[in-house]
């Protein structure tokens, strides 16, 4: 298993540069507990999510289809932020047994293949796999397993701790407000000969600055799984899918507000990674159409994404 630290200055590559998304509509809980007051499924890829108006068919780069119950079946793009011409595609197929298999080609070669395994009881994803088919675009002649992940929750249903079941010092942990949003990303890693240390943070924040232009904390009515560049994640390979996939709706409960900004750190250094504040267009529902990231002094516009459902 490679340095997790190695992985982070490749983030907003080939996978994180596309801008994939997804949204996640329906009341939570936690594995291995009894459905919570409501009683809904978790995950909308199981009992899919019928307002139809607002299901997100593009976003920045990426172009998302599905199939006719609701449920992701495509996110297709071409080229990203490094330059590569490549076309990617990502293919989603669904078990009776609970289980998701998304199938990753660039330029119609297959290069990856996430399996996600959904609880029984709460439709949220318990365990994944991924078995990479090749490295830095050369194929691998016997492609095997070569990461497996164990999500945890709280009892409110949000995604609290990714482990890494290969190496148990290899671990992601989330934290939230009482307003029920992520604030916090702690990913734990071996690094300078000591096994289990703190090697990245990301600080997130939902107050209003000067370039939120009056959206302070308003409410995220179509949330995108940790879509921010450069989001730190248990992950070591080039090309792997990012964890937890951004893609599917199946970890948890998102956050309530959009994120106004990203602070992104490693230890004992003054210099933020990433340092970015967002602004956001929205519709007369109140649906993001656009986010603009700008750096954090607010003077170079770093990233547009567009929103069409």
């Amino acid at each position: 298993m490679k340095n997790l630290g190695q992985k982070i200055t490749v983030a907003a590559g080939l996978i994180l540069s596309l801008g994939l998304a997804s949204c996640q509509k329906e009341d939570v809980v936690t594995p291995n507990q009894s459905p919570i007051a409501s009683g809904r499924i978790a995950s909308d890829e199981i009992t899919p999510n019928l307002h139809v108006k607002y299901r997100l068919t593009k976003f920045g780069r990426a172009n998302l289809t599905y199939y006719p119950d609701g449920r992701l079946k495509q996110v297709t793009a071409g080229g990203n932020l490094r330059g590569n011409g490549v076309s990617y595609r990502r293919e989603y197929t669904y078990d009776a047994n609970r289980i998701i298999f998304a199938t990753t080609y660039l330029d119609g070669k297959i290069i990856l293949m996430d399996t996600y395994y959904l609880d029984e009881q709460t439709g949220l994803c318990h365990r994944s796999e991924q078995v990479d088919y090749s490295y830095l675009y050369h194929p691998v002649a016997n492609p095997q397993i070569n990461s497996q992940w164990y999500y945890q929750y709280n009892t409110e249903g949000q995604l609290v701790r990714v482990q890494n079941l290969l190496n148990s010092e290899n671990r992601v942990e989330y934290n939230y407000n009482a307003g029920a949003d992520l604030t916090g990303i702690t990913v734990y890693d071996a690094a300078t000969g000591k096994n289990g240390v703190v090697t990245q943070t990301l600080a997130l924040t939902y107050n209003q600055s000067p370039l939120v232009r009056g959206a302070g904390n308003s409410l995220d009515k179509y949330p995108i799984n940790y879509s921010w560049v450069r989001l730190p994640v248990p992950d070591e390979s080039f090309q792997s899918q990012q964890v937890p996939e951004q893609h599917l709706k199946i970890f948890g409960k998102p956050s309530r507000h959009l994120v106004m900004k990203v602070v992104h750190m490693k230890p004992n250094s003054t210099q933020p990674l990433l340092n970015s504040l967002f602004t956001y267009q929205v519709d007369s529902d109140g649906f993001v159409t656009e986010r603009k990231e700008f750096d954090a002094h607010g003077s170079l516009l770093i990233e547009t994404k567009s929103y069409e459902y």
